[in-house]
């Protein structure tokens, strides 16, 4: 129950000022899903008696963390009736497929491949350690990622999370590379596991130095690779697939406003 209304008055200022609060203080690389003001808002309006009594930003932000966390945990454990893993058989880590895909069976074959083959036997151990003492479950999803601009595949939640386009990824043009976006998203999750700063950084806000930290990582992932038993050159030859995929999703539309 409110103890005022929180949407008019000074309890609307303080609400807008919280909710602006905990946007700019949520560390963006963990890349929530749906995460939005009206999300926000409605975290602070269940709890708008205690944020009468304390409406400290940082307690908020720290709070409004742990309930993500913990719906995140929520929501990954209960897509499990529909796992198609464990993709590391064997494995007491809870990596799994929690957006099911027709193709989603082969993409067991492929991670276990991988894993098996392409990451070092240290490089799974850090990983699985990882993996196993974090806070979140460890899955792989298969989305549609939706902007022009994304790669065919992602890591995200600090590690935690795999995502694969399920619209893109079964349909290479070589179907090993489906292996290499794994092992590249497996040297991600490495990065995060020995705590590289880079990994863990805040974004930067402006276009080019976000560009320029994004660079930087993607050059630590391949010197990771280049340190396991990677085909560097297939690397090399889906890494220009998928600009050149993204240079036309991005292009085309420009193309037709121009014509229009």
């Amino acid at each position: 129950m409110f103890t005022s209304d929180p949407m008019t008055g000074a309890a609307a200022k303080k609400m807008h000022d919280l909710m602006l609060a905990i946007e700019e203080a949520l560390p963006r690389r963990l890349n929530y899903h749906h995460l939005g003001r009206d999300e926000i808002q409605r975290f602070i309006a269940k709890h708008w008696q205690q944020v009468e009594e304390n409406p400290n930003p940082t307690t908020w932000t720290n709070a409004f963390l742990a309930a993500k966390r913990e719906d995140w945990r929520r929501f990954v454990l209960g897509w499990k009736v529909h796992e198609v893993g464990p993709l590391i058989p064997g494995s007491p880590t809870p990596i799994f497929v929690h957006y099911w895909h027709p193709s989603a069976d082969s993409l067991r074959p492929a991670f276990k491949h991988t894993w098996e083959n392409l990451a070092p036997p240290e490089a799974q151990r850090v990983i699985l350690d990882y993996w196993t003492k974090g806070d979140l479950p460890a899955c792989v999803e298969l989305p549609q990622l939706y902007r022009a601009d994304e790669p065919p595949a992602k890591t995200c939640l600090d590690g935690y999370e795999l995502c694969f386009d399920k619209c893109r990824v079964f349909d290479f043009p070589d179907p090993q590379w489906l292996n290499i976006a794994i092992v590249h998203e497996l040297a991600h999750v490495y990065l995060f596991a020995t705590h590289d700063p880079t990994h863990w950084m805040e974004p930067p806000e402006r276009h080019d130095e976000k560009q320029r930290w994004h660079d930087e990582m993607e050059r630590l992932v391949k010197e990771v690779l280049e340190s396991w038993p990677v085909d560097m050159a297939m690397h090399c030859a889906l890494e220009v697939h998928v600009k050149r995929e993204i240079l036309t999703k991005v292009e085309a539309p420009r193309v037709l406003d121009r014509k229009a």
